[in-house]
């Protein structure tokens, strides 16, 4: 079973993250309703009118937008760049990003992800982001599973940690994108970003092992409920299709929630129960009512 450890950061001249309560002047990225505000321009001690720049529109992902979600990316950025990036590196970078999609019709999705790949997942950073997650980390996996793929170690909710924290770094960004560009489908546009992040780790496919780990599930539930799996077939629905769908639903809207107090690998496994107990539900456009 996975435990969790005493909340202690392993660098004591830093606070845990998820207990950081922090002083005014540590606060860029700021909790609005319906936006993220962040005035880094200033911050920065950038001259000039630049407080358009400061919004980031939350409204086209819903997930994303409620009070609890944008507490928790703010916290995150502002905890980030308060320990462990002093030179506002990413700040920097998103704020270019911002200024591209605000001021140049012609900055496209392949633009954007584009820049997303060169810029936020740049090494340094990603050195940055380990580093908070060596710090943080109190999960303690020890239980073993028959099955290599579906055995989960701490390396592995590590890599997941850190994909976690990419996530958030770039919400305020796709939200806003998609809200300016007015984007169709908004979580095939978040899934593009989000490969990227989930590719992170050449040697690791975290897809893989969330696919391996909710098809087993789903199909356990198929054999102890065959007559539910039987009108399944007739909606066009088994036990691949819903897996696919349970994984893009773990990916899009629990682990940018990732928290270090809790386990995140109980947070996956809930979330495939109840997707799997509630078959009969419209996954897509409910997504976000049935796994908040």
């Amino acid at each position: 079973m996975s435990e969790i450890k005493q909340q202690m950061s392993l660098n004591p001249t830093i606070p845990v993250i998820d207990t950081w309560v922090p002083q005014p002047e540590d606060v860029i990225y700021q909790n609005n309703k319906g936006i993220i505000y962040a005035p880094v321009m200033s911050s920065l001690n950038i001259q000039g009118d630049y407080d358009s720049l400061n919004f980031f529109i939350m409204n086209p992902k819903k997930c994303y937008n409620s009070q609890a979600m944008r507490d928790h990316t703010c916290l995150y950025l502002n905890y980030f760049e308060k320990y462990y990036d002093p030179d506002k590196e990413l700040s920097i970078i998103i704020f270019r990003i911002k200024y591209l999609i605000d001021t140049m019709p012609q900055y496209g999705e392949t633009e954007f992800i584009n820049d997303v790949r060169a810029y936020i997942l740049n090494p340094r950073l990603v050195a940055k982001v380990r580093q908070l997650v060596e710090d943080n980390y109190t999960l303690n996996l020890q239980y073993k599973n028959i099955s290599e793929n579906l055995q989960y170690t701490d390396e592995h909710a590590k890599i997941m940690l850190v994909m976690s924290l990419f996530m958030n770094f770039t919400i305020p960004l796709i939200t806003h994108f998609a809200y300016v560009h007015k984007v169709g489908i908004i979580d095939d546009f978040i899934m593009e970003v989000f490969d990227l992040i989930l590719n992170m780790y050449p040697n690791v496919n975290i897809y893989s092992k969330l696919y391996e780990t909710t098809y087993s599930n789903v199909s356990k539930s198929e054999l102890k409920n065959a007559p539910i799996w039987a009108k399944q077939d007739i909606r066009g629905k088994d036990t691949a299709t819903h897996s696919y769908a349970s994984v893009s639903n773990i990916i899009l809207n629990i682990m940018p929630k990732y928290t270090f107090d809790k386990s995140i690998i109980s947070l996956n496994f809930t979330s495939i129960a109840k997707n799997t107990s509630k078959l009969a539900a419209p996954s897509h456009r409910n997504m976000c009512r049935i796994t908040s």
